[in-house]
């Protein structure tokens, strides 16, 4: 059975915590000392959960790291205009 038997509970349990208690868990688990076990009893969570999260943490990390500048792209444009010039 469901956590409060009914779907509309469903959905809340499923969406209780948001990215920054995620966030705050996962930092916990990593902390010397930490504990997954803890944790996961703590929040009534599965290990799996917190693995998952870390997951999607990493995979959206890297989209952090992506140049948004443009200049290679501008000076690469630049450097093509150059040469069909002369």
């Amino acid at each position: 059975m469901l956590k409060g038997g009914t779907r509309g509970s469903h959905l809340n349990w499923l969406c209780r915590f948001s990215a920054k208690v995620k966030y705050g868990i996962i930092k916990k688990a990593h902390q010397p000392g930490g504990s997954i076990a803890e944790l996961c009893r703590r929040h009534g969570i599965s290990a799996s959960t917190i693995y998952r999260w870390e997951a999607q943490l990493r995979a959206r990390a890297k989209d952090g790291l992506v140049d948004r500048s443009g200049g290679k792209e501008r000076a690469a444009e630049a450097e093509i205009e150059r040469l069909q010039a002369e």
